[in-house]
This record gives C-alpha cells, structure tokens and sequence, in this order.
C-alpha cells in the first residue's frame, strides 16, 4: 500500500515522519510512506519542537482561490510524478489540503476513480476551496451591502450588522477560521486581513472556507478523522465541518486523549490502525464496484 503523507504548518517531511513513526512500525512493511514538503519556507509552527532547526514548510502563501489553485496543483504534479497512492495521511494543514485536493478531483472528474481509496485526516485545520464561483453570488452581495464600518474591523467584527440569513453565519466562519490559524500560529505572514476592508477588493481576493452549509460536495471515500480531547475548541470545531463534508457511511471517528498532535500511546495508536485497516478493505470495496459498473 502506498500513502502519502502530507505534513502540517510549519513543519516538514521529515518531521512528520517522526510523528508518525508509531503509526507506521504499527501498520508494519506492507505500507510504504511517501512524505512531500510544503512549497514555502516558513516560521516554526505550533507543536514543532524547540530543538529542531528546521527548515520549516507550509502548502500555500495564502487562502484566496488562486493561492489554493497554485497549491493543489503543486500536490497534482507530485502524484503524477511519484504516484499513484492507495491512500492520504495528512496532519493539521496537510490534512485540509488533502481534503480540498479531493474535494475538487471529484468535482472535476466525476466519471473518474478517486485519486486516493482513502483518507487519514489527523487534527484537520479550516479547508478552503480553489474555486472562485464557490458562494460567489454570496460574497458579491457581501460586498456590495455590508456596512463599512463592518469590513473595516473585520475580522473583529459586529456580525450583528449583517442581517441575511446567509451572510452571518458564512463571514462568521470566515472570521473564525483566519482568527484561529493566527491563534495558534498557524498563518502565513502573507495572508491580508484587510481584503474586505479595501473598497476596491474584488471577489476573487475573498477566501473560501469549505463549510457543509454552503458546499454541496462531499467526500465519497472512506475517511478517518482523528482529534485530540484536548485540542483548541475552535479547531475541534473545524476539524467537525471537515466530518460533516464526508460521505457519513464512510467515516471512521477517533478521539485521543491529546490536543493538536498525532497520538503515540500504544492503545491510541493501535485503534488508529484498527481504522486504517477498516478504510483500505471499504477502499477496495468500492475499487471492486466501479469495476463491475464498467463491465
């Protein structure tokens, strides 16, 4: 079996590597991880160890459309270099990377065989999508009749002020997502809080945070999703929209006893296993099926 690993925020291949070293010797010789470095250079990240020199990656410059089209693409030229892979193992930002990656090869191959028979989702940050006619009609509105004073504080904002039913809770999440990857130090210094306030800002500037309500899309492989009890509420929340964007007949879900890390407690790791094992036989499953659809 080959699975790509993707790693999180301000790490590296190497590091993740270490992360999940009890993962691996658990699964055993028949599994073989292929690691993939962010293509940016970046500050320590939340969690990497003081000691570590470095360097330190992350997946994309920014969240608008164009950045996230700029990172999948990267991600796309790697599996057809070195793939294909059975499966995806992605941690924080690696994790909503591969979501969103998956996420748009179903939408733009719908005929095809999905690019992975599964998912590892390990404490997933906010995912956003690449494609910019995703709540477009709902950010044009946005920006057209939101107060000034509304775009110039946010994302510090009186939500209070945006009376649709629509606008509020999709600006919320917007706020809440780019507040919580500055929290926990998990955002590039690239990243402009200031694109609602410009009056110019054009549509296209605006992220677009992947959220059940407004994406019909759902992930149609079996996925894994594993959280840390004691992970931040706000990304136990995130990493929630990401569940709820999943086909729910194909999820597995485990909670550690940890916070935004990759468990390595014995018991902990072996249940991680015991749900890999789960998504490779439904990813067969499903491979054995679309075959018998094409006869």
């Amino acid at each position: 079996m080959k699975i790509l690993a993707l790693h999180g925020f301000g790490s590296s291949a190497a590091m993740l590597r270490k992360q999940l070293v009890a993962v691996i010797a658990d699964l055993g010789p028949n599994y073989e991880f292929t690691f993939l470095d962010g293509a940016f250079t970046c500050e320590r990240g939340p969690g990497m160890p003081k000691w570590s020199p470095g360097p330190f990656y992350s997946y994309m410059n920014g969240y608008t459309p164009t950045e996230m089209q700029e990172a999948l693409d990267d991600l796309d030229e790697f599996i057809m270099d070195y793939g294909p892979f059975d499966g995806v193992v992605g941690f924080s930002q690696g994790a909503s990377l591969a979501a969103s990656y998956i996420l748009m090869q179903q939408r733009q191959y719908p005929t095809q065989a999905p690019p992975f028979g599964f998912a590892l989702f390990f404490s997933p940050v906010v995912a956003f999508s690449p494609d910019n006619t995703d709540c477009q009609q709902l950010i044009q509105d946005l920006l057209a009749t939101a107060p000034i004073s509304f775009r110039k504080s946010f994302p510090h904002a009186d939500f209070v002020a945006l009376g649709h039913p629509d606008y509020r809770p999709w600006a919320e999440y917007l706020s809440q997502s780019i507040l919580a990857l500055d929290n926990i130090g998990s955002r590039s210094d690239a990243v402009d809080h200031s694109f609602l306030a410009r009056e110019d800002t054009a549509c296209d500037a605006v992220p677009r945070p992947l959220h059940p309500r407004y994406i019909e899309d759902r992930i149609a492989i079996p996925t894994i999703h594993v959280t840390g009890k004691r992970d931040y509420p706000v990304l136990l929340d995130q990493a929630q929209k990401l569940h709820n964007m999943c086909e729910e007949r194909l999820t597995r879900v485990y909670r550690h006893s940890g916070g935004h890390e990759i468990p390595t407690k014995v018991l902990e790791v072996k249940a991680i296993v015991k749900a890999i094992e789960w998504a490779v036989e439904e990813g067969k499953k499903a491979k054995a099926l679309r075959g018998i659809s094409r006869v």
